[in-house]
């Protein structure tokens, strides 16, 4: 169940623009408005052929892992190229939201994290503790983390990576969010992933624009917080259930509370 409101709170939306629409969505029916500043890219992979050469194998994998919602997306025609997905293949994701975007394509999820929305989440699920000899095929973004590949292959299974897509860091001006009076327009920052987090504050330190790490902050994995505070924001984020639309707008909900009470005691 969504919350009440978010009346006349305007909220940064971060996510990649072929995704920001849902949320987008949510905020302003809950009486949000919302600017879009899309902090990754999401291109085309460069590694194309080797893709589709693993995917032409895909009967062989017991087990295929999507590790975000970007890699179902992008991975997805590659699957439908090579035939689907074999009847004696099971499906896991590191989170809900990646196991929605499964869902919403006509695949089924046999496995997803019960509490911590992450590699390490997955890892520690029972199914995944014995998995000497078997053989995983991890859908990823070019360069992502060698976490959960390396603990598989410690506990004895073979791991290939399929890169379906790349992220890019897209040149961004900040002084779009401030008007004329140099006041800022937006009141919270919803951000998608701790790359996302790391170049807002890269931007941030090169043009001058300490003032938004005073904005509040919303993130969808505990672990940001521990970033957020390093790279400088003032504030503590709050954090998502998951990194559905529903759990960040939740999320905006109780950050936004929280301000609402902030400002009734100062008033006081």
């Amino acid at each position: 169940m969504l919350p009440n409101e978010l009346t006349g709170w305007r909220v940064l939306v971060t996510r990649p623009h072929d995704q920001a629409a849902p949320l987008c969505g949510l905020v302003r029916q809950l009486g949000g408005e919302t600017i879009q500043l899309p902090l990754l890219t999401i291109l085309p992979t460069q590694h194309r052929q080797k893709a589709q050469q693993l995917l032409s194998q895909l009967a062989s994998y017991p087990w295929l892992i999507f590790i975000s919602a970007n890699a179902v997306y992008q991975g997805w025609p590659f699957i439908q190229e090579a035939g689907g997905i074999p009847n004696t293949m099971r499906i896991a994701t590191v989170g809900k939201a990646t196991a929605k975007a499964v869902s919403a394509l006509g695949g089924q999820v046999a496995l997803v994290p019960t509490q911590d929305y992450s590699s390490e989440g997955l890892l520690a699920m029972p199914e995944l503790q014995r998995v000497q000899g078997q053989r995983f095929l991890i859908m990823r973004g070019e360069g992502g983390k060698e976490t959960l590949a390396n603990v598989l292959r410690s506990r004895g299974a073979q791991v290939d990576y399929a890169e379906v897509y790349r992220r890019e860091r897209p040149p961004i001006e900040l002084a779009q969010l401030v008007d004329a009076q140099g006041k800022p327009k937006i009141d919270v920052i919803a951000i998608s992933s701790a790359e996302a987090l790391s170049y807002l504050a890269e931007l941030i330190r090169s043009q001058a624009a300490g003032w938004l790490l005073e904005i509040p902050l919303v993130v969808v994995h505990p672990r940001q917080i521990e970033l957020a505070r390093q790279l400088g924001f003032t504030l503590t984020p709050q954090v998502a259930d998951n990194a559905s639309d529903e759990a960040v707008v939740a999320a905006l909900a109780r950050a936004y509370a929280l301000q609402q009470t902030y400002r009734s005691v100062a008033k006081e």
